[in-house]
């Protein structure tokens, strides 16, 4: 529980933030000591709008303050994505290999044998990132829901798994595919909540992996170090998981992360892979 007793110079410093990107050590002092005031009221909706507030967030670097905002709220919780692939890598290839034997969805089925014979067992990095894809191809897709007397589309595994980790071929190739994503999003009328992109053949042949929310692309030489920042994204913003994967960062939240919030959505199919993968989740 994030509280806040507003200093005098409080006003005073987002004043700061909210003009300045540099000194940078200034900017991550004061962005520290505000904190506990900054995130008091926050809470989940389809806002990303954060990085339009304070600039500093929209540098390179940006992303050190939101993670660091992410820690003031989950103590704790900092390695947890780190520590949870590292326990379950071998439950989660085991469990789809078992589901590409029994399906009946050819596609599904030569996805994750496809994705599985990437692994290079000398190399652990191949194996978390082929752990993070598999993801979206061991849940099972949730049924069409209603919001608000409206049926929300019921979306493809091909539309889950490009919302989660996209892949693009080249560098030259990551502008347009954000902008695409861009019109998609514009032309169904939803925002645009981050996501993780890769430049690579393959998951095991990464040159480059970003964090993307809204004009800001956040850089980083390694895909599971991009998920886990994206996560922790998603809650030191305020930001909805996108509606394509909502159930896989559910999945991650709930069974890598153990966190409970009063925004989570109760779905049977993100329950049922966390019983099948024995991942346990304390509810506050």
């Amino acid at each position: 529980m994030v509280s806040c007793f507003e200093p005098d110079d409080y006003v005073e410093n987002l004043t700061f933030l909210k003009n300045n990107v540099e000194p940078w050590g200034k900017v991550e002092e004061i962005w520290s000591a505000t904190s506990s005031c900054r995130l008091k009221n926050l809470y989940r909706k389809n806002n990303s709008g954060i990085h339009l507030k304070y600039p500093a967030l929209r540098q390179p670097q940006g992303y050190i303050l939101l993670m660091n905002d992410f820690n003031q709220l989950y103590p704790e919780k900092e390695n947890s994505l780190f520590s949870a692939i590292e326990i379950h890598k071998r439950t989660i290839i085991n469990y789809a290999k078992r589901k590409a034997e029994h399906t009946r969805d050819r596609n599904l089925k030569t996805t994750i044998q496809s994705l599985i014979a990437l692994i290079d067992e000398n190399d652990p990095e191949s194996i978390n990132n082929v752990c993070l894809l598999l993801l979206t191809y061991i849940i099972n897709i949730s049924p069409a829901r209603k919001k608000k007397g409206k049926e929300i589309i019921k979306f493809s595994r091909s539309e889950m798994s490009c919302a989660f980790i996209n892949q693009v071929a080249s560098e030259a190739h990551v502008t347009s595919s954000i902008l695409e994503r861009k019109e998609l999003l514009g032309k169904q009328q939803r925002s645009m909540q981050p996501y993780v992109i890769y430049v690579g053949d393959n998951c095991t042949q990464i040159r480059a992996s970003y964090v993307v929310i809204n004009d800001t692309v956040y850089s980083f030489s390694k895909l599971i170090t991009a998920v886990d920042c994206a996560f922790k994204i998603f809650h030191s913003t305020g930001a909805c998981y996108p509606e394509e994967c909502e159930d896989v960062w559910l999945l991650i939240q709930l069974g890598f992360f153990n966190i409970h919030t009063k925004y989570d959505r109760n779905t049977q199919v993100v329950n049922s892979l966390m019983t099948d993968l024995g991942l346990i989740c304390d509810k506050i």
